[in-house]
């Protein structure tokens, strides 16, 4: 039997060895890149909870943040120029301090990442309030970055 007459009647199992080699290797590396996100987010998100849990509490610092906040939110229902991103500032602080929980702050986050949109603003101080808040608030970054206009310029 010459080798054309062989590889001619092992033909199923051939094809059979390729499927299962390039079945195996797609499925690691979809396995990896959906892995690979997801671990990282996860362990981002348990680094900085077990950060802020671990942090001292710092109570001479509530009431300045809670009067602050009051004030943002003052001048947020008034719709005064720059309140949102007074209101962002004031929220992130609040939370990161320990204040206020993440989930409580979320629903006015949402509205002054709205009011920022509204507003089209631009500033400075905007950018920065945006840029605090995402780091407050991961799960709205991209909704931040997007207001406030922080894409890099290339």
């Amino acid at each position: 039997m010459r080798i054309p007459e062989g590889l001619l009647r092992a033909r199923s199992q051939i094809v059979f060895l390729v499927a299962l080699f390039v079945s195996t290797l797609a499925i690691v590396q979809l396995e990896t890149l959906d892995l690979d996100a997801r671990s990282r987010a996860r362990a981002a998100a348990e680094m900085r909870a077990e950060a802020i849990a671990g942090r001292p509490p710092q109570p001479e610092l509530e009431e300045p943040l809670r009067a602050a906040a009051a004030r943002a939110e003052a001048a947020f229902a008034r719709s005064e120029p720059g309140s949102a991103a007074a209101l962002l500032m004031a929220l992130s602080a609040s939370v990161e301090a320990g204040f206020v929980r993440r989930e409580h702050a979320a629903p006015r986050v949402e509205a002054a990442v709205a009011a920022l949109r509204k507003e089209n603003a631009e500033t400075p101080q905007a950018a920065a309030a945006s840029a605090m808040a995402a780091v407050a608030f991961p799960e709205h970054a991209s909704k931040l970055i997007e207001a406030a206009n922080l894409r890099a310029e290339r």
